[in-house]
């Protein structure tokens, strides 16, 4: 997931790596915003209007209403993918990048782990290890439109504070000839 931001700041202003070092921080404050605030809302009744979740089928709905007693909430079955939920930024100053993880799978006691052997090991991992699907972590990510206009103007505004911060100017007057 990448933003992209269009300012105008004269290049005398900044060195090269101070603006590196501003859009990396910029960055990785925008997907900690997301991951704070929006990432909650995906297992919401609004991600079906606002992020376009898909609807499950009725069937599922059914079926999930008797086995988890949950409402058609979108991304929530038994809620145990809304809580393993694990994430990792990855900030450039092109942009940054947030990477889903969830355990979706059960965990067995440590003594139970040891008492059994490799192929009983193997059978349990096979059984009961899963991953997210790549559509789940999409729908899960995506941002509006409306979300990505703000972040674009709210990333405008914090550079042209931060590159206008005393700070961060050049300490001496470039040579001209």
């Amino acid at each position: 997931m990448t933003i992209n931001i269009v300012t105008e700041i004269q290049r005398a202003q900044l060195l090269p790596r101070v603006h590196n070092r501003i859009m990396r921080q910029l960055n990785r404050e925008n997907m900690e915003r997301h991951v704070a605030n929006r990432l909650p809302k995906h297992f919401k009744m609004i991600a079906y209007s606002e992020y376009g979740a898909r609807r499950r089928s009725a069937k599922w709905e059914k079926t999930k209403a008797r086995l988890y007693r949950t409402k058609n909430l979108p991304n929530v079955a038994s809620g145990k993918m809304k809580e393993s939920i694990r994430t990792k930024i990855t900030a450039t100053p092109d942009g940054a990048r947030l990477q889903i993880r969830a355990a979706l799978g059960s965990k067995l006691p440590a003594e139970e782990w040891a008492a059994m052997s490799p192929q009983q090991k193997a059978r349990w991992t096979r059984q009961n290890t899963r991953r997210m699907a790549s559509w789940q972590k999409r729908e899960i990510a995506v941002m509006s439109k409306a979300e990505i206009a703000e972040e674009r103007k709210r990333l405008a505004i914090d550079y042209r504070i931060a590159a206008l911060n005393p700070a961060n100017s050049r300490k001496r007057k470039r040579r001209t000839k």
